[in-house]
């Protein structure tokens, strides 16, 4: 039980480094960034701790993440909701509640998963969520994922605009669409209808001396890596 539970710890699968960035494609020029901060959208699923959901904003806001969505933020806390109708916006924080009142944070809440799910599928969203289980794949790995489908995308593209005889730039998506970056209560993760919706699950191997980390903390970590 004690394993399973461990398992189940998505701050513990974030290291306190940065993971290594995506290996770089073959060729002269030099790669492109793979992702920006508009490709992210981080998401927090049952987060009822207020200083955690402040810093969290906080995070975002300094490293220009725009899009922030919760899955049932206002369940399981008696008389706490995160948001609700512009009030409670106290539990944002000054420098958040000014971003989004400028445009530069925006909030959604999802009732359940499954509403969360249904959106990403209409948005085109791919969902990473943080696990730890033997399915969960290091970040450095589902980033160089990343990049081969991007580079594979963009040649296609690329093929196609020559066949045709046109001119114009081809996308260097590949298709791959903005990612939900999913992360879960520190007691249990993130969900398993999450976790089966998701086309990455993605951990950071622990190195140092600490069994986990502050979910807060572990929003940051894998943001400054991913945008790396």
């Amino acid at each position: 039980a004690a394993a399973l539970a461990a398992a189940g710890l998505v701050a513990a699968a974030l290291l306190a480094r940065r993971a290594q960035p995506p290996r770089k494609p073959s060729g002269s020029d030099p790669p492109q960034p793979l992702l920006s901060s508009g490709d992210v959208v981080v998401v927090m699923e049952q987060c009822y701790c207020p200083m955690n959901w402040e810093n969290v904003l906080r995070t975002c806001v300094a490293l220009g993440v725009r899009d922030i969505q919760l899955i049932q933020a206002d369940r399981g806390v008696k008389g706490f909701k995160l948001y609700e109708n512009g009030r409670n916006r106290h539990l944002m924080g000054k420098e958040a509640e000014r971003a989004e009142l400028e445009g530069r944070l925006a909030v959604t809440q999802f009732a359940t998963a499954a509403d969360f799910l249904s959106a990403c599928e209409r948005d085109g969203l791919e969902i990473w969520a943080t696990d730890l289980s033997q399915w969960a794949t290091d970040l450095s790995d589902a980033l160089y994922r990343r990049r081969r489908r991007s580079e594979d995308g963009a040649s296609k593209s690329a093929s196609s605009t020559a066949g045709a005889g046109g001119g114009g730039r081809a996308s260097a998506s590949g298709g791959s669409g903005r990612i939900a970056l999913v992360f879960g209560r520190e007691a249990v993760g993130v969900s398993k209808e999450v976790l089966e919706g998701a086309r990455e699950r993605v951990y950071f191997p622990l190195h140092g001396f600490a069994d986990s980390l502050n979910v807060s903390a572990s929003v940051a970590l894998i943001l400054d890596a991913m945008l790396a």
